[in-house]
């Protein structure tokens, strides 16, 4: 009886903390309450169904979406266990699902959800809420009659009702305000948002947590309208709130700050293109950037790996994007604003992923017990195998509701309570861990000036916004900001693409000389258009050694393949003006990272110095040295016995001839190891990989562009083993690698899934979080023999002493000058591309 109504009293206060903003304090009491329930004193799954509903809720509220979607889905777990599909507590979870999935940019499985809550609820201000919040997911996918229609659903049953709450008619007022502004009906959006703004500040003052939204949205309107001055008044009201409350008091408040800021970038935009003699107010840049780096900070500190809002990533994203249009369209662009242009587009690339490799060094070198550390692997392994076990699930047409898959979720949230127990256990007695792991720093432009880039170095950034293109030029003593006209770049990288492998990626049969000479013109007029865009703009301050550090859809270009100027021989590839031919080019996806790869320490040196893994590689390991003559002077040439249309690429799961020679002769050539066939295994890979200086995978892979935390690697299958023969880019999150270098001389590993404001999460980038200080990696589905020579000549200049981006040019420019005219075509050598610290390996 004393624990339960201990447990009530936990919940109440929990609810009491909630209500007024203290979200962290009511964490701890429903955690609390959580504890003694799952004692063996009592046992009420009821309240825990709630007690894990309203967990969920305020995780969501403090913008840590894993641990959210792990408590809700487990809440509903427990409830379907305890009642009838249609019963009220059901209902809830369904509800906060549907909300879960909509502020995560997840519109449709937001619709499902709210339809299913639609089937359990009889009340009818329950209805009127489905109905705003099924207009707002009309509003977001863009069908605004429809929004429109549920919003005035909505209002219409709550003005019938005879008691209802304010805020949820505020609310909805808030939304059809927002829509009328999406209308450009901007009468109608200001009667509405102040309608909305007055009933609040009605029923809950000024300082209250829902406030600060209103008065964005005004101000965000009366910026749209070009009302400046009016604007000002509402963001000074906004920001005034928003610091009463502060970080600790409520966290959520970080999306509200975002736009905040936001507004004040769009301000500073508006007066400085309409006022060509008003200075840039420093005071307000300043105010703005540390606003900006507190953000940054309480992000790392609270945030799950990559699982942060969307849409505070875009609201970021946006936010620089302002503020650099700011500065650089200034014709003089001061020191001081050269900083914060430079900071404010790193900051905007770098955060989560920096995040998570500084996690992996504080567990190497904070002196964390072995013992200690092996449980924190194994809990990983658990966490990456449970999830893969949900995702294909998932993937073979299960909803999230399914028994099935909700058994998998609620194994999953017992695993991420005790790891995350054990890194509050870090913290709280490896301080050392908890200062490495936070220590997030962007790199300043004057470091990547002094220190990280040498004199024959530029580093060539860009800032994809919404109508523009930002280029940052920076080198030894150089800097500048250059914008251009976004200008369809979609529509040419896609063509670009077409042009390169349109004619290779169909069947042998379908390759006509029609479509050849089709993906010919496609790729000459796309890679002259893309060149004279990005490019063109700076090429007077491109050194040989050019860093290139893209930004959303320039991920996938390769710059080498551009063309300075139209060909004059078009059937003759050995003279087309491609750009690498003048430039050493290798990427980064951030200065930031760049310096924390090039910086990189190991927790062991390795101890052996190269290893090579071949799995469908059919022939034996006799066969394959067979076809091996290395000098250290020069490689034999070899018989190429492939033609253009017996291209054998690396995708579908066919026997790769050459991938055996290639293996070989690289092994033989540094004095490695290698691994052929039913060797290549997963499970060899994971034993052996860490002691070596570089690794080269010759496979298949798939680059998965909607979850790209499932592309793989495919190894050598097990028969009898419960483990697949796909490494996934979350089993890379748990592996610990030392080396130098990493090869996937395999198809479109530096793929994957796009995401504003954090790049293309890919195979490439995992194997850098695994400890890779470079990588050598794909962007297309590759040939199997070109890439078996290609790879051959870039290891033999690197033997030579080359640094790395020198020898992938020399191996490149080797296959566009040899006497085969068809491997001179950029598909069979400009997807591959270095990642990270080009230097040579020693």
């Amino acid at each position: 009886m004393q624990n339960t109504l201990l447990t009530t009293a936990y919940y109440n206060l929990a609810y009491i903390f909630s209500q007024r903003g203290d979200k962290r304090i009511s964490l701890q009491y429903y955690h609390k309450a959580e504890k003694i329930i799952l004692s063996k004193d009592i046992n009420n799954s009821r309240n825990l169904g709630w007690i894990y509903s309203d967990l969920g809720m305020t995780y969501l509220d403090l913008g840590l979406l894993r641990k959210a979607k792990s408590y809700l889905l487990k809440s509903l777990d427990v409830r379907l266990k305890t009642f009838d599909k249609h019963h009220s507590d059901v209902a809830n979870s369904l509800y906060k699902l549907g909300v879960f999935s909509l502020k995560n940019g997840q519109n449709n499985e937001a619709l499902d959800y709210f339809l299913e809550y639609l089937k359990c609820i009889k009340e009818p201000l329950d209805f009127a809420d489905a109905y705003n919040y099924i207009g707002v997911i009309f509003d977001n996918i863009n069908k605004l009659d429809s929004s429109e229609y549920y919003y005035h659903l909505a209002e219409k049953i709550y003005l019938n009702a005879s008691n209802y709450d304010t805020s949820g008619l505020a609310w909805i007022y808030h939304n059809l305000g927002v829509h009328y502004a999406m209308n450009k009906d901007f009468s109608a959006a200001k009667s509405n948002l102040l309608h909305s703004l007055n009933l609040r500040k009605k029923a809950f003052g000024l300082f209250h947590e829902d406030m600060p939204s209103n008065y964005l949205a005004m101000c965000s309107l009366y910026i749209m309208t070009g009302e400046i001055e009016d604007s000002k008044k509402f963001l000074d009201t906004a920001s005034l709130i928003i610091d009463a409350f502060g970080f600790e008091l409520n966290s959520s408040n970080i999306l509200p700050r975002m736009i905040m800021l936001e507004n004040m970038s769009e301000i500073m935009k508006y007066e400085v293109e309409h006022n060509i003699d008003i200075a840039i107010p420093l005071d307000l840049l300043n105010k703005i950037s540390n606003k900006l780096k507190e953000i940054n900070l309480h992000i790392s500190e609270n945030n799950d790996f990559n699982n942060f809002s969307t849409e505070l990533i875009s609201s970021r994203s946006k936010t620089f994007f302002n503020l650099i249009a700011s500065f650089s369209r200034r014709e003089k662009i001061s020191s001081v604003r050269d900083n914060y242009s430079f900071y404010f587009n790193e900051s905007s690339k770098s955060s989560l992923l920096i995040q998570s490799l500084q996690e992996t060094d504080a567990l190497a070198f904070a002196n964390i017990p072995d013992s200690l550390l092996q449980k924190e692997h194994d809990l990983r392994i658990d966490i990456t195998w449970r999830e893969k076990q949900r995702q294909e699930k998932l993937n073979s047409g299960l909803e999230e509701t399914d028994t099935t898959v909700l058994r998998i979720s609620s194994i999953l949230f017992d695993l991420r309570q005790e790891y995350e127990a054990l890194k509050t256990r870090f913290e709280q007695e490896y301080p050392e861990y908890y200062r490495l792991k936070y220590d997030l720093s962007t790199t300043s432009l004057a470091y990547v000036q002094d220190t990280l880039l040498s004199p024959t170095q530029t580093l060539l950034e860009y800032f994809v916004g919404d109508s523009s293109i930002f280029i940052f030029t920076v080198g030894e003593g150089r800097y500048d900001v250059v914008e251009i006209k976004k200008d369809s770049l979609e529509h040419w990288v896609k063509q670009l693409q077409g042009g390169l492998y349109g004619y290779f990626a169909q069947k042998p049969s379908e390759r006509t000389d029609e479509l050849y000479r089709q993906t010919m013109r496609l790729y000459i007029e796309a890679a002259q258009r893309l060149y004279a865009m990005l490019i063109a703009p700076v090429q007077a301050q491109l050194t040989e050694e050019t860093i290139i550090v893209p930004d959303g859809v320039l991920g996938y270009v390769p710059f080498e393949a551009l063309l300075k100027a139209k060909p004059t021989q078009a059937s003759n590839f050995a003279t087309y003006p491609f750009l690498v031919k003048d430039h050493r080019i290798s990427y980064c996806y951030s200065a930031t990272l760049l310096r924390e790869m090039k910086e990189k320490r190991h927790k062991q040196p390795p101890t052996k110095p190269f290893v090579a893994f071949a799995p469908f590689y059919e022939g034996s390991y006799e066969k394959a040295e067979s076809t091996v003559d290395v000098r250290f002077d020069t490689l034999a040439d070899g018989r190429d016995t492939v033609i253009v249309d017996d291209v054998v690429t690396r995708k579908e799961f066919k026997s790769l001839p050459a991938s055996g020679e290639e293996t070989a002769t690289a092994a033989k050539l540094w004095r490695g190891d290698y691994f052929l066939n039913s060797d290549a295994t997963e499970q060899r890979f994971n034993e052996v990989a860490g002691d070596y200086r570089i690794v080269h995978l010759s496979t298949h892979g798939i680059a998965d562009a909607r979850v790209g935390d499932y592309s793989y690697l495919a190894f050598a299958e097990q028969k009898d083993s419960i483990e697949n023969e796909f490494l996934y880019v979350r089993d890379l999150y748990n592996t610990q690698l030392n080396a130098d270098l990493v090869v996937l001389s395999a198809c479109e590993t530096a793929q994957g899934e796009l995401q504003r404001g954090e790049g293309i999460i890919s195979l490439a980038r995992a194997f850098a979080y695994a400890g890779a200080k470079s990588i050598v990696t794909t962007l297309w589905t590759v040939d199997d023999s070109a890439s078996k020579d290609l790879t051959k000549e870039f290891y033999l200049q690197l033997k030579k002493g080359k640094t790395k981006d020198a020898a992938l040019q020399a191996a490149k420019l080797k296959l566009v000058n040899g006497k085969d005219a068809k491997r001179q075509h950029p598909f069979f050598w400009a997807g591959f591309i270095g990642v990270g610290d080009m230097s040579a390996v020693k």
